[in-house]
């Protein structure tokens, strides 16, 4: 039999601070912005929701468990920002585009594309710790703020959405023809950007 204790959590009070250290290898920002103490705190907690789960299951869970724990629920920001960096490591590990479809019909949306709605200044306070700077105190946004995450080449990367952007990935995902009054605007950007599978424009009505 296969032994998977190296990949399953400890859940002795002793084993936790090996616990929190390799979670904490999984969502390193998460780590920088709650730093060491607040982090082994909310480990335990997961520890305790989630137990006998592997590691790498409890870290997909993360921003599901801050969503609801009553400790953690109403910093949003906790969620949004788990959110975005399971996204990252996501769109890292997607399957790259299949060159099948490279001269397909219709476009489609590379695998790694991901689009997140945040409430919060999420990003300013991911930008922040991604270059090792102190973070902005988080605080609600006016309006909510869509993202865009996605692999190009070998680096995940995120930019901000305008409403009318999101509207047609949204749609494209769903292999919806889109109106090319609307669409065309956007279409060189997302061809450089790497975010279709296909060049063929046939996808615009």
């Amino acid at each position: 039999m296969r032994n998977t204790s190296a990949n399953r959590k400890l859940q002795s009070p002793a084993a936790l601070p090996h616990l929190a250290e390799k979670l904490a290898g999984l969502r390193p920002i998460l780590r920088k912005y709650l730093g060491a103490t607040k982090f082994n705190r909310m480990t335990q907690a997961l520890d305790s929701r989630y137990p006998a789960l592997p590691v790498a299951s409890m870290a997909a869970k993360l921003a599901e468990f801050l969503r609801h724990h009553p400790d953690y629920q109403r910093c949003r920001e906790l969620t949004e920002l788990a959110e975005l960096e399971y996204a990252f490591i996501s769109a890292h590990e997607a399957s790259p585009p299949n060159l099948l479809h490279r001269f397909a019909p219709t476009a489609r949306l590379v695998a790694s594309a991901q689009i997140l709605n945040f409430s919060q200044n999420t990003t300013s306070i991911w930008s922040a710790l991604h270059a090792g700077e102190l973070p902005p105190k988080p605080h609600q946004l006016g309006q909510s703020q869509s993202v865009l995450v996605w692999r190009q080449g070998k680096s995940p990367r995120f930019r901000l959405l305008g409403e009318e952007e999101a509207s047609l990935l949204k749609r494209l995902r769903q292999n919806i023809v889109l109106p090319k009054d609307q669409a065309l605007p956007y279409t060189i950007g997302w061809l450089s950007a790497d975010l279709l599978e296909s060049g063929n424009t046939d996808f615009l009505k």
